[in-house]
């Protein structure tokens, strides 16, 4: 997002502050408002419901601590009974085991999305580079599944794997 708004990359391994940049969410920025104009401490939370299987997406101010299964009843419920739920955005998110767990000063998205097919067993890779241009981050996967096949460390170590 910073690239496409300002023409900067953001280092790898660097935070967007090193160029002089604060990102901040919709969310976080209502709650700071209204703590320094009104007093309010924060007890809600704005976030996005969404994804293929929620039956009325929305954008919801939530008051913390409520269920998450209790947010989505409000949305309309699921269209697939084994919807798979996903705390925070997509890529960064993280799975949701127990639609019980409250919603948090942390929590900026719900997402239900179908339930993944069993994967296939794995093609041999045949360096067609469809996964590099496909993939959001700029990683080459398939010079990183190489160089981890071969154990080239330093490789690697170029390519910023932990």
């Amino acid at each position: 997002m910073i690239e496409r708004l300002i023409g900067t990359q953001v280092p790898s391994g660097e935070m967007p502050q090193t160029i002089g940049v604060i990102c901040q969410n919709v969310g976080t920025l209502l709650s700071l408002g209204r703590a320094i104009t009104q007093g309010e401490i924060l007890t809600s939370r704005v976030l996005t419901v969404g994804g293929e299987s929620i039956r009325t997406p929305k954008n919801l101010e939530v008051r913390l601590g409520t269920p998450i299964q209790d947010v989505i009843r409000y949305c309309g419920g699921l269209l697939a009974p084994n919807a798979l739920l996903w705390h925070g955005g997509p890529m960064m998110g993280f799975e949701i085991k127990d639609s019980l767990s409250p919603v948090t000063p942390g929590t900026h998205a719900i997402l239900a999305f179908k339930a993944p097919a069993p994967h296939p067993l794995p093609e041999p890779c045949i360096r067609c580079g469809a996964c590099n241009d496909a993939c959001p981050a700029y990683l080459l996967p398939e010079a990183l599944y190489r160089a981890s096949r071969s154990a080239q460390l330093e490789t690697l170590r170029t390519l910023h794997v932990g």
